[in-house]
């Protein structure tokens, strides 16, 4: 399996029907996969995954949500979890603008419409850049414990 670095995902996105078919998707790709429909909520998951020692592997977030944009997530889990890979994924505006305004925090982004194959070939060349990491011993270390990572 090529994406076997990547075990665990989270989708963001407050497109609850976007949301629930790429995660019948990815669970019959084999992946452990998790929902939240708002930023908060994805704060918690990735809170208690760390806690219990499973954090996620790839957050998979759309660009504009309702109650935080998903920019805002991005740059805490990049704070807080930069061993966290993220795909970023808009339903509007220019792709081009939104890398501009995250990169370096995000892995890839892709412009919706998304289809299956699309979200699959990215996990596999993020899965790629992880495991030249770990090789490399290059990998991002989790943030700093004590650090409040609620806000």
């Amino acid at each position: 399996m090529t994406h076997a670095i990547i075990h665990k995902i989270l989708i963001v996105d407050d497109n609850e029907v976007f949301s629930h078919s790429v995660e019948r998707h990815l669970k019959r790709e084999g992946f452990e996969v998790f929902a939240a429909h708002e930023a908060n909520t994805a704060k918690s998951l990735v809170l208690a995954a760390e806690s219990d020692g499973q954090t996620f592997d790839l957050v998979v977030v759309e660009f504009f949500m309702t109650n935080m944009q998903g920019v805002d997530l991005v740059r805490w889990l990049h704070q807080y979890f930069p061993g966290v890979s993220v795909l970023m994924v808009s339903g509007f505006g220019n792709i081009d603008v939104m890398n501009k305004v995250i990169r370096p925090e995000i892995d890839a982004s892709l412009k919706k419409p998304v289809v299956p194959m699309q979200i699959m070939l990215t996990i596999k060349m993020i899965a790629v850049k992880r495991q030249q990491a770990v090789m490399t011993g290059t990998m991002p270390q989790q943030g700093e414990m004590g650090v409040d990572r609620h806000s």
